[in-house]
C-alpha cells in the first residue's frame, strides 16, 4: 500500500511548482529583464525568502493572460518593429 504511513508527504498535480528567472525565461517567451521589469511593475505574482525570487509558472501565466488579454502559449514568438524608411528627396 502506497504512502500509507500517517506522516507522508501527499503531492498533488495542483502543487505550485517554483522557479528562479532563468528557468521562468526558458518556459515563457520572454527574457530575463522583462521578466525583472514586469516582477518590480508588480505585472507577474512572485515569492521573495531573504535573497532568492521564485515563480509560480501557472500564477504568472494567469496573471499575463488577464493584463494582456492574450492566451499564454508553450511556443516562442517574436515581434519585430516595422523600421520606417527614409525617403531621401
Amino acid at each position: 500500500m502506497l504512502n500509507s504511513h500517517p506522516n507522508a508527504v501527499q503531492l498533488s498535480l495542483a502543487q505550485p511548482v517554483y522557479m528562479n528567472t532563468e528557468q521562468l525565461a526558458a518556459a515563457i517567451p520572454a527574457s530575463r529583464r522583462t521578466i525583472d521589469y514586469w516582477r518590480a511593475g508588480g505585472v507577474i505574482p512572485y515569492v521573495k525568502v531573504g535573497r532568492v525570487i521564485r515563480f509560480d509558472l501557472q500564477a504568472v501565466k494567469a496573471a499575463l493572460e488577464k493584463r494582456f488579454m492574450v492566451k499564454a502559449t508553450d511556443k516562442p514568438y517574436r515581434v519585430r518593429p516595422i523600421k520606417a524608411k527614409a525617403r531621401r528627396q
